[in-house]
């Protein structure tokens, strides 16, 4: 089974909490929640979803007072609100961006996650994976790289926030944007789902044949 996006929400603010809608649909299900913000000294405290508590993937990203976070969700619920809340309001600006999948491994559904202060991160992939990317910077960003789709891209004061998504690659996809001011950077690798057999689990089979008659 193949990872598709879904849906993608996004919105922006400078108060101590950032709430906004998002929807899922589809079997296998699994949310990314971005997360750009100044000043740096500023902490995303929690990012929930339809009531439900999200986990970061990673500590996040700090470039100067630019900060980027990544949290994740598997089987999301099919409506609800995203919300972030801060440990201050984020004078500079806060954006979040939410992207949902579907066909991904609700097990291990992430690998390889990658940060820096660049503007591009190298993520190993597969075929039939997919790979998102959440980057903060101040101001000034360049356009995603070739082969990306733009989720979101939002300004707010003095901080923009963006993420793009692409189809996984063996043996790694890198996720770029042309160029960016103090860019705070995370990328993941979304994984798939194991594909379904033609035929039931291997004890079920033995089962059925003991119980055919000759």
């Amino acid at each position: 089974m193949a990872v598709a996006v879904n849906t993608a929400t996004s919105a922006r603010g400078t108060a101590s909490t950032l709430t906004f809608a998002h929807t899922t649909a589809g079997a296998n299900k699994y949310l990314i929640v971005g997360v750009a913000l100044r000043p740096g000294t500023v902490t995303v405290n929690t990012v929930t979803y339809a009531g439900v508590s999200m986990t970061r993937l990673t500590p996040d990203q700090v470039n100067g007072d630019v900060k980027c976070s990544m949290w994740e969700l598997v089987a999301p619920a099919a409506s609800g609100n995203v919300v972030i809340t801060m440990s201050a309001a984020p004078t500079d600006g806060v954006i979040g961006g939410a992207v949902s999948f579907t066909g991904v491994d609700q097990t291990t559904p992430s690998s390889g996650v990658v940060k820096n202060a660049t503007v591009s991160v190298t993520v190993t992939s597969v075929a039939d994976d997919f790979v998102i990317d959440a980057i903060a910077v101040d101001e000034l960003l360049g356009a995603v790289g070739a082969g990306q789709t733009q989720q979101w891209n939002l300004l707010q004061t003095g901080t923009r926030g963006a993420g793009s998504t692409e189809p996984g690659a063996a043996p790694s996809v890198v996720m770029s944007w042309a160029s960016g001011t103090l860019p705070a950077h995370i990328g993941v690798n979304v994984k798939a789902a194991a594909a379904g057999g033609p035929f039931p689990p291997w004890p079920q089979r033995v089962f059925q044949s003991v119980l055919q008659p000759a």
